[in-house]
């Protein structure tokens, strides 16, 4: 990514084109992109609160 723009159009994306493959937590919502697997964490108004990669952790998602 080379723009914070960029980075927001690959996150509003992949929450809404990709099924979730998982969760971390009681609030993560894991997608499967590509080989990686990344954490989104959306708050009840509807706002991204965090994303972030966690294949390194991969233990830790528990899967559909």
């Amino acid at each position: 990514m080379n723009s914070e723009s960029e980075l927001l159009n690959f996150l509003n994306s992949t929450v809404s084109t990709q099924i979730p493959v998982g969760t971390i937590g009681s609030d993560g919502t894991v997608y499967q992109v590509e080989d990686k697997y990344l954490n989104v964490v959306i708050s009840s108004n509807g706002f991204i609160v965090t994303a972030y990669n966690v294949t390194h952790d991969i233990a830790r998602i528990i899967f559909y």
